[in-house]
């Protein structure tokens, strides 16, 4: 790995680091009764029979619920279709990320 490989590298991860203790993230609702996993996956389009992945994985984080959660934490599945389009996925996962409840 040359010396320019090294730096950029190296800044790459000062600045995710960085922006990984900004005071912005630290004000985020959090809630001690649910967890949130986020999901995209192509229920329509080109690639709609990888949708039955996320259905399998729906079905079982309600299995997770029905148990009594983790922890006592319901989990909360959010699941949104990308159409299998790389540019719908880009703003869906910015709407998770951000939001946690965009809908489409």
């Amino acid at each position: 790995m040359n010396v320019a490989c090294r730096l950029l590298l190296a800044l790459m991860i000062a600045l995710t680091s960085l922006n990984a203790m900004s005071p912005e993230r630290a004000e985020q609702f959090s809630d001690d009764t649910e967890i949130r996993i986020g999901n995209l996956i192509p229920y329509t389009g080109n690639l709609a029979e990888f949708g039955a992945i996320g259905k399998a994985e729906a079905a079982y984080f309600d299995m997770i619920n029905a148990r009594g959660g983790i922890n006592g934490r319901k989990i909360r599945f959010i699941s949104r279709d990308d159409n299998s389009d790389p540019t719908v996925a880009l703003d869906l996962t910015r709407g998770l990320v951000e939001g946690g409840t965009m809908s489409t």
